[in-house]
């Protein structure tokens, strides 16, 4: 089982020159945060104020200044700041460009709680000023949107002096700490070959299987269906409370949904890229975050030309300036576009890979997001879209809604729960139960085709852990180089840059090895695929037939 990395890769686009280039979570932001400094800072008691699809009511409850890194700081009061010696630092369970994530305990008087721990990196620019907004961000979500997100706990600052007499793990910086509510995201998951009914048990429970006919029968769609509905159901939970709240995510997606195992249902994390358009906070109009394979087309939550800059207002100016904006561009639908594409992943298994996504993203483009047309430019087996055609094509209706082009026409996280799809029904009768083998061509064919792309998302996976290990040695370099220059008197420095040039040139190394290996499988995996939909496009009229048969006597009464 592998442990929770809450990690991703952005894309940060600057109005300046038009430019795209790939970094995790944000750049330039300690220049950013400089400027906001400047800022004149105004507290002001707020009354009821429209936003979004509620009615909100906003305190400005603390305000603190941080002199050290000279940055007007609004927190509001409603989580604790722990003591060092409550906490431990276990083993490290994933990093990113700016922060590291560990697993750990809290001690509470008797009780010893599990939780996760992130700090910033030290010696990276920006990173502490990242960790100070992603701590403002949670503070708010917890106030304003609870129960939507992972359960945020609180902070720990730790200066250089407590760091002395701490364990070596627990170094000096701010910590944000989590509770450890589940280690299972929805990517990894969807790794798995039976996904989705591989989350039935964990999602659903004992509970809900027992005495429920239609899911009796394991290797029914009818449980694919349900476990679809149900993880759309928690996303739409989870995103209606923060859109409520005047937030929008910018980074939905399988890796960023966490299954908490007490509650049974998947909560978003990571709220790096999350922006408060209430006030401003980690939201800049010429500034984007995001994962170009779950994207929305228009990149920005804002339209360019018409984003306020709400940071550089009083309090009561951005957040009259946010609900305009909200009212008037809608930016919650800017999520909505990823859970469109997670909707299309949990019911067609051909889109689960990253590779197969980026391919699907292209085509989408091509087809000028018309999902149908993309739909027929593509022969899938009846049984791979099921729980999209059944209610007469209810699931491409939905999807289709999400994936438009246009922000405002996708429907809202609050209006999406009420869709059609939701109370579809698979008949399970209608499906081959267990044991019966009326078309062991095309079965045989589909066994050979999922293990070929099992095969190929092994080799994809490789690849892209070499490119993240390549990325990491690259940031390592160029920040050491940064430090000889500043410290020229250092005469070492010569030495170790030459020996992590030497890393650096090992691992490219391996990646080309690597890259080798993968276009050449990719070459006998393409004709695998190609035999394989052949023999299920011929074997499929068969199946087709009796399906069609067996509804035909149930319409019947027999």
């Amino acid at each position: 089982m592998r442990a929770l990395a809450i990690t991703h890769v952005a894309v940060s686009m600057r109005k300046s020159d038009g430019r795209a280039f790939c970094n995790n979570k944000r750049v330039n932001v300690q220049a950013k945060c400089k400027a906001r400094a400047t800022q004149p800072l105004r507290v002001d008691r707020l009354g009821n104020t429209f936003l979004g699809d509620s009615r909100v009511m906003l305190r400005v409850s603390d305000i603190r200044r941080d002199s050290s890194r000279s940055l007007a700081v609004k927190t509001e009061a409603a989580v604790v700041d722990f003591k060092p010696e409550s906490l431990t630092v276990g083993r490290q369970l994933g990093e990113g460009s700016f922060g590291v994530v560990y697993e750990g305990t809290l001690t509470k008087g008797t009780t010893i709680i599990d939780i996760v721990l992130k700090r910033a990196k030290p010696k990276v620019q920006g990173a502490e000023e990242m960790a100070d907004m992603e701590k403002i961000i949670n503070e708010r979500v917890v106030k304003r949107a609870p129960g939507s997100c992972a359960q945020y706990l609180g902070s720990c600052q730790i200066s250089a002096e407590d760091a002395k007499y701490l364990t070596p793990k627990l170094t000096e910086g701010l910590w944000l700490i989590w509770c450890l509510e589940g280690k299972m995201t929805l990517s990894m998951y969807m790794r798995y070959p039976g996904f989705p009914r591989e989350l039935a048990n964990p999602l659903l429970g004992q509970a809900t299987l027992k005495g429920n006919t239609r899911l009796i029968k394991g290797n029914s769609p009818a449980v694919d269906l349900v476990v679809a509905q149900r993880v759309m159901q928690n996303i739409l939970t989870s995103l209606m409370a923060l859109h409520n709240a005047g937030m929008v995510h910018r980074d939905v997606k399988p890796q960023n949904l966490i299954l908490v195992e007490k509650e049974k249902c998947f909560k978003l994390i990571d709220l790096g890229a999350c922006a408060d358009l209430r006030t401003g906070a980690n939201f800049s109009p010429d500034e984007t975050i995001l994962d170009p394979k779950y994207a929305a087309p228009e990149e920005y939550v804002l339209p360019l030309d018409s984003a306020p800059d709400l940071a550089s207002h009083s309090a009561p100016i951005a957040l009259a300036l946010g609900a305009t904006s909200w009212i008037k561009h809608n930016p919650d639908r800017f999520d909505m576009f990823a859970v469109g594409l997670i909707m299309l992943q949990l019911c067609v298994p051909g889109l689960r890979s990253d590779v197969q996504l980026q391919r699907f993203n292209r085509e989408l483009r091509k087809f000028n997001y018309d999902l149908m047309r993309w739909r027929r430019s593509r022969r899938f087996n009846s049984r791979e879209t099921i729980l999209l055609d059944e209610a007469n094509g209810a699931g491409w209706e939905l999807a289709q809604q999400l994936l438009s082009e246009v922000p405002k026409k996708r429907p809202a996280a609050a209006a999406v729960r009420y869709h059609r799809w939701f109370n579809v029904v698979l008949d399970p009768n209608l499906v081959r139960p267990a044991g019966e083998r009326p078309n062991s061509v095309a079965d045989a064919a589909n066994g050979a085709m999922q293990e070929a792309l099992a095969r190929l998302r092994v080799l994809e996976n490789a690849v892209v852990r070499v490119e993240a290990t390549r990325t990491k040695q690259t940031s390592k370099l160029q920040n050491l180089k940064t430090e000889e220059k500043m410290d020229a008197g250092m005469s070492d420095f010569g030495i170790r840059i030459a020996r992590e040039e030497r890393k650096l040139e090992a691992i490219e190394q391996g990646l080309q090895k690597r890259l080798q290996v993968f276009e050449s499988m990719s070459w006998v995996i393409q004709q695998m695929l190609f035999k394989s939909e052949t023999q299920i496009k011929i074997a499929e009229q068969v199946s087709d037939t009796q399906v069609q048969k067996a509804a035909d006597r149930l319409k019947r009464g027999g």
